[in-house]
């Protein structure tokens, strides 16, 4: 017999004079006799089963969802673009090329190459050049 405090219930005493898990004058074994423990149900196992089989449908959903988003994304990167790397490098686009797996990203004054597969997001795709300034003669 499986003893769970959470979802413990008392048996109530039987009244004087009966004998406990018999009913009245006929002797018909009591439904909630020793042994015959009701589960609550949400600990039935089928629930549990459904409940985890949503679960995993849902996180899996969200999962496909986000790689999506992020393909699509690092689908739009171009020269310029400001981005962070899985390794936590924050930096933009110097140049990329679509037939090759690397890409040239400029950190402060350090140029690096990198894959494409460890971009973790694109954080900005419209990258403008600061306007040059005139020299006044």
């Amino acid at each position: 017999m499986n003893f769970n405090p959470l979802f413990a219930q008392e048996a109530a005493a039987p009244p004087a004079g009966e004998t406990p898990g018999l009913t009245g004058a006929t002797g018909d074994v009591a439904a909630g006799a020793k042994g015959a423990t009701q589960v609550p149900f949400i600990m039935r196992p089928e629930v549990m089963i459904v409940i985890m089989v949503i679960m995993m449908a849902v996180m899996f959903m969200n999962s496909r969802k986000r790689n999506k988003e992020l393909q699509a994304r690092r689908a739009q990167m171009k020269a310029g673009s400001k981005i962070t790397t899985t390794s936590g490098l924050v930096g933009r686009i110097v140049s990329i090329k679509d037939n090759e797996d690397e890409v040239v990203i400029k950190c402060e004054d350090t140029r690096l190459r990198i894959l494409k597969g460890t971009i973790a997001n694109v954080i900005d795709f419209s990258f403008k050049e600061t306007a040059t300034t005139e020299k006044k003669a």
